[in-house]
């Protein structure tokens, strides 16, 4: 058994000392026991000592008096204390007790071997009792918390009986199902419940709302029956997430049709009987890469939607569309005769060259193959497709550079006759002034492919500001003179077109090096540039332009003149006089 350190309280009386006597001999306290023979002394040294048990004497032969018990319980709550009384009474011995005394000794009784039995019990029940009272506080304070987790809850928690009716609900509840606390108890829940279930449930609140829930539940004691603890989580935004990037995974986000994912992980859903024959149409959309190139990112987007709602105008409902990827497209034609699939491309092909995107026109190759056997691998149907769309692409000669050429200049006429004219007329000069000069037949050719271009870049200038009527302010000014530059990277990636496409960005450079984009001077400028700016100038100045009336010959040579050696080469310049006066004669 283990020493306890005591303290004993009496009263200073010689009969005292015999007690005293009995406590040093009791075991478990022996040397480790101490005794005051006031309540002055031994308050002192329990303030002053730290002690496991007191005993306090209150016995009416020299004793303390019985309020001693209540004063050293007020200011010392946490020690145990044993009483020692000669009273054996209920009255006396049960107040002390319900005041947290836990024990007594009747004085004349008392043995040592009854004091240690006593005081080891007393402090064993001493420390269940605090234990007990600590657990009890711990249980209250999980309540406390549990009962406020619950009511502050993001998550409706229900208490439904074996009956299936609502017994608790939590405000979170109220709020999930539109009805207040009051209205849901009694109420019966409305969906099977098991226990150790989780499910998702389709709910309709009373004022229509449609509400996505997570329901689980466990199987506990509720008020002394069994009872369903329900947790319900509203689910609808979660759900509504993972359906959006369902859709975002199955779907382009450009042009909203189905992706290259979707066909891959549905291509076993179209081998039915139902769907039979099966018609495959493949489809590039022509020079996009190109278009991207020059133009710009943001117009091959423009012409892949505008080209999409032309496919979708013409397809069927049951039709289903794929991007299959950047230029390439897959339409499925269930149920379909080849007949049908002909026409359908006829359709789409000729409303696609009716289609123009910042005037450009589009256009778009198309193959297809039919599949009349289930057996048949629909994989194998898109290889034969594809090489069909290649050998049509090839025999109209789409996907070569001179049929994009051909849609640049056709689409500048359409936007803009007055430039579309000027390139014809300067093509046809500067071919015949390099004659005139003596150089070879294919730079003489370039210089005219050069003329032809040179004002490409205007396609992507507005038409506000072509076709204005005055001078352009400074910042219309600023935006026209981009067109060199965007020209010549509609051209650059051309096969063989590196000197061309230098050519039309040097086009309005200067002899001086006072001219743009990059302010370049005499020989830094290509032969075929310096022609063209001479003939370019010139045809400006003898014909009408929105803000000004043509001049006449004489005076046009004159400027030339004047601008010798700054504006223009002056050999060139000196000879492109002569040659037209020649030509005027």
């Amino acid at each position: 058994m283990k020493r306890i350190q005591s303290l004993l309280i009496t009263g200073a009386v010689p009969e005292n000392r015999n007690l005293i006597r009995l406590f040093s001999d009791a075991s478990p306290l022996e040397e480790l026991f101490s005794w005051a023979v006031s309540l002055e002394e031994g308050m002192h040294m329990l303030k002053r000592q730290s002690f496991d048990l007191l005993f306090l004497d209150i016995s009416s032969k020299g004793g303390l008096p019985e309020n001693a018990f209540y004063l050293i319980h007020r200011q010392f709550p946490k020690m145990p204390v044993i009483v020692i009384t000669d009273k054996e009474d209920e009255a006396t011995i049960l107040p002390l007790l319900r005041s947290d005394a836990q024990d007594y000794l009747i004085r004349g009784r008392i043995t040592p071997e009854l004091i240690g039995h006593t005081a080891a019990f007393a402090i064993e029940r001493y420390r269940m009792r605090i234990s007990l009272k600590q657990k009890t506080e711990q249980i209250q304070f999980l309540k406390e918390s549990l009962e406020a987790i619950i009511r502050q809850s993001a998550d409706a928690i229900l208490m439904i009986d074996e009956s299936g009716h609502i017994c608790f609900a939590n405000p979170a509840a109220a709020e999930i199902f539109g009805r207040s606390q009051c209205d849901l108890i009694g109420q019966e829940f409305g969906f099977p419940v098991s226990a150790n279930q989780t499910m998702e449930l389709n709910l309709v609140c009373p004022e229509g709302k449609k509400r996505v829930i997570e329901l689980k539940t466990v199987w506990i004691d509720w008020k002394n029956s069994h009872a369903y603890l329900a947790s319900v989580r509203d689910i609808t935004a979660q759900k509504e997430k993972q359906r959006h990037m369902q859709m975002l995974s199955f779907h382009d986000q450009l042009t909203g049709l189905y992706n290259r994912a979707y066909f891959d992980e549905n291509s076993k859903n179209w081998n039915t009987e139902d769907s039979l024959p099966l018609g495959l149409i493949v489809g590039d959309v022509d020079n996009l890469k190109l278009s991207n190139d020059t133009l710009g990112h943001q117009y091959g987007d423009r012409m892949l939607v505008s080209i999409v709602s032309v496919m979708q105008k013409i397809c069927r409902p049951q039709d289903i569309m794929i991007r299959y990827g950047g230029d390439e497209f897959i339409i499925l034609v269930p149920r379909c005769t080849e007949l049908q699939i002909r026409q359908m491309i006829r359709d789409i092909q000729s409303a696609c060259a009716n289609l123009m995107t910042e005037n450009v026109p589009s256009s778009i190759s198309m193959g297809y193959a039919v599949k009349y056997h289930i057996n048949q691998p629909l994989l194998h149907l898109l290889h034969q497709a594809d090489r069909n769309m290649y050998g049509n692409k090839l025999a109209c000669g789409r996907g070569r550079p001179n049929f994009y050429l051909l849609s640049l200049e056709d689409s500048l006429q359409k936007k803009d006759t007055v430039t579309s004219e000027h390139a014809v007329r300067v093509r046809e000069t500067c071919f015949r002034f390099s004659v005139f000069l003596g150089l070879d037949m294919r730079t003489a050719k370039r210089c005219a492919l050069v003329a032809a271009l040179h004002d490409i870049g205007k396609i992507a200038i507005p038409s506000s500001i072509l076709n204005k009527e005055g001078p352009l302010d400074d910042e219309e000014w600023e935006i026209m003179k981009h067109h060199p530059a965007i020209g010549c990277r509609m051209i650059k990636d051309l096969p063989g077109m590196n000197d061309v496409a230098e050519a039309i960005l040097s086009h309005h450079e200067r002899w001086d090096g006072k001219g743009y984009p990059r302010g370049i001077a005499d020989s830094q400028i290509p032969l075929t540039a310096r022609i063209l700016s001479l003939v370019d100038a010139f045809d400006a100045m003898t014909h009408d332009r929105p803000y000004r009336k043509a001049m006449k010959n004489e005076k046009a040579l004159n400027e030339i003149l004047r601008c010798r050696g700054t504006q223009f080469d002056p050999r060139l310049s000196d000879e492109f006089i002569r040659f037209i006066k020649k030509k005027h004669h």
